[in-house]
């Protein structure tokens, strides 16, 4: 009886030692997820990426002075008026007229005629918009200003064109400038047109 009971007493404490072995494996594999833990880290730094291209996309493309201008001739000069700089063909003179109350400008050569007057009572494109032109609007130097371009009559029935230019000057001084070129062949619309695109405000 008594090596029956001892032997019941073994089985049992054998049984409990089982039971542990057990419960240690089961431990192990309750733990083993944890070894792929990093894997959603490791996916972080990509949530970063996209705020670096950012930037770029508010940039806004401006027409620069060198598009405006690149019409200019090998041959052309450039006039410094004071306020502002323009180009024309190198065979038109300077008349050097007197203005009583703005600054005015007379330059002649050839088939062509550039005159400017910049001041408080500079004339605007009202005529040219009377005449049926279009206003092409143009960006000197950070100033918002337009030109047109359209036929203007003339003494003995011949027909005349001119290109004119308005630029208002933002500021206290309330000046703007127009400029007008002036000439009596279609052919050289496209130089009229580069000399008041040339501008330039110092």
């Amino acid at each position: 009886m008594r090596r029956l009971l001892s032997l019941i007493l073994c089985l049992s404490i054998f049984a409990v030692s089982c039971g542990d072995s057990d419960s240690d494996t089961a431990d192990t594999t309750t733990t083993s997820p944890s070894s792929t833990a990093p894997s959603s880290t490791s996916a972080a730094p990509s949530t970063t990426s996209p705020t670096t291209t950012a930037g770029p996309t508010t940039t806004a493309a401006v027409v620069s002075n060198d598009q405006l201008d690149a019409c200019v001739g090998d041959d052309w000069q450039l006039v410094d008026a004071g306020p502002f700089t323009f180009h024309t063909p190198g065979d038109l003179l300077d008349q050097n007229p007197q203005g009583i109350d703005s600054l005015v400008g007379r330059f002649v050569g050839g088939d062509m005629e550039v005159v400017f007057d910049f001041g408080w009572y500079s004339p605007n494109l009202d005529e040219m918009e009377r005449l049926g032109a279009t206003l092409v609007p143009v960006l000197l130097d950070d100033l918002d200003g337009a030109y047109a371009t359209a036929e203007t009559g003339a003494e003995g029935g011949a027909t005349d064109f001119s290109t004119q230019l308005y630029v208002a000057i933002p500021d206290e001084s309330g000046n703007a400038l127009w400029m007008g070129v002036n000439y009596d062949d279609p052919a050289f619309t496209e130089d009229a047109e580069c000399v008041v695109r040339t501008v330039r405000f110092s």
